[in-house]
């Protein structure tokens, strides 16, 4: 019967790589295993990876995309079925679709709506409320995000269970991974609750005790990201800041292996994938004690308050000069990251869903 089937809104894969995605597919991936042919997975017809597509073996239906696709498609889809339970990783699903099940991974357009647009703040800010009104249950990727839901919108916490994020099997370090003979750290840069005026002012000081020492930003920046974020950088140090932008897996793990740390002094953050990626990678990590942070590294990695610039320094001068505290770090790195894996939360999910 259609109705014994979980249906699963696979619109994530119309959207840009990032955190979402790499939730909403590896999950996908793990409910395939667990359901097979119970799980029918669903899309508009704007997919970017066609060969995550067929993995999943996805149906696309109806005629639009974006929200009329989740509020007019979806939901006459789901009517058609008999009112089937559907599962959404992502995003605004079915408003008026009581028989739903929904993923909201942290609560970042409330308490940074700069990083957004105003069209996206003022759009999650409408429906967010609605949806788990009408939502059988919520899922979300911390414990840190289920107390920012529960305090902000007055959720039932029995109504909310959390199902942590991890690193792809194939995230991994391989005998092709590059040497290189820089000496420097690698940030992630895409945000602005990523908070890289911090990230400057440590470097800044770094730099007048290891002149060699390079920057290395990553992810969804340009050129003109110090501009948009009104910081101002000297510019002696200008030559030794790398703006990469986007980066593949493959040259993200080779980054990761070489840093002589991965700084992320995040202000906000439901869960932070990065910063187990560069432990599986044996990057020794700097993270703010910020957010989600001290759950997700507990004490497997430097924790620093993100107005603290001298802690921060003292912190990474450690890591380079002093190796047998470096391995320390990884090797917590290392065994930290065994806490997360996508099995295991795909089957905190089906365990809600049957």
């Amino acid at each position: 019967m259609i109705m014994d089937k979980i249906i699963v809104d696979a619109r994530f894969l119309t959207k840009e790589r990032n955190g979402i995605l790499r939730y909403s597919l590896s999950i996908s991936l793990e409910l395939q295993k667990l359901f097979g042919d119970k799980v029918i997975f669903v899309s508009s017809n704007d997919i970017k990876y066609d060969d995550y597509k067929d993995m999943l073996s996805v149906e696309i239906i109806g005629t639009h995309t974006g929200f009329l696709w989740e509020q007019w498609d979806l939901p006459r889809y789901l009517l058609k079925l008999g009112r089937p339970k559907l599962l959404s990783l992502f995003g605004i699903p079915p408003i008026l679709y009581s028989n739903k099940y929904t993923t909201i991974h942290d609560i970042t357009y409330i308490r940074f709506p700069k990083t957004f647009s105003k069209k996206f703040v003022w759009f999650y800010k409408t429906f967010i409320p609605l949806v788990i009104r009408t939502s059988k249950h919520i899922f979300t990727v911390s414990d840190f995000s289920k107390k920012e839901i529960i305090s902000y919108y007055k959720v039932d916490p029995k109504k909310i269970s959390v199902t942590w994020n991890a690193v792809d099997e194939s995230f991994k370090l391989n005998n092709s991974c590059k040497r290189y003979d820089e000496l420097y750290i690698l940030v992630l840069a895409s945000g602005r609750n990523k908070n890289l005026k911090f990230v400057i002012d440590v470097f800044e000081r770094l730099n007048q005790l290891y002149p060699d020492l390079k920057l290395i930003l990553y992810g969804n920046v340009g050129t003109d990201v110090f501009r948009e974020n009104n910081i101002k950088v000297d510019r002696n140090l200008i030559p030794k800041i790398s703006i990469l932008g986007k980066v593949s897996e493959k040259e993200l793990i080779d980054l990761y292996y070489n840093a002589c740390f991965f700084l992320f002094p995040t202000k906000y953050e439901g869960f932070g994938i990065p910063v187990i990626e560069a432990q599986t990678c044996k990057c020794p990590v700097i993270a703010s004690d910020a957010a989600s942070m001290p759950e997700v590294l507990a004490q497997s990695a430097i924790l620093v308050s993100n107005e603290d610039i001298s802690f921060c320094v003292e912190s990474a001068k450690k890591l380079i000069e002093d190796e047998a505290f470096r391995s320390e770090i990884i090797s917590k790195g290392i065994e930290n990251v065994k806490r997360f894996s996508w099995a295991n939360s795909a089957k905190q999910i089906a365990n809600v869903l049957l």
